[in-house]
């Protein structure tokens, strides 16, 4: 579901979602079921297939110490998917 909405903003405003790419997706351990199919993620076409193939929920509960982290570090330690783009 939470794909399915941020692939909807992606494609209407153009933005990356941040902390919302492959590598973050699998340094998160979790054994919570995936529900439902993985839908596409054009910013990021291999985090589908990673979900397709743990089949793991992460909630942002899970990474809210990183999510504080790059809060705290301000604009300059966020990390950056692409250049022209929005950083959600």
């Amino acid at each position: 579901m939470v794909a399915a909405i941020a692939s909807a903003v992606h494609e209407r405003l153009g933005f990356l979602p941040w902390r919302f790419d492959t590598s973050s997706y699998e340094a998160v351990p979790s054994s919570a079921p995936l529900t439902g199919p993985a839908c596409a993620t054009p910013w990021d076409p291999e985090l589908a297939h990673a979900m397709t193939r743990r089949a793991a929920r992460v909630g942002e509960e899970l990474v809210l110490p990183d999510l504080l982290t790059d809060l705290a570090a301000g604009p300059s330690g966020r990390r950056r998917y692409g250049e022209g783009s929005q950083a959600l």
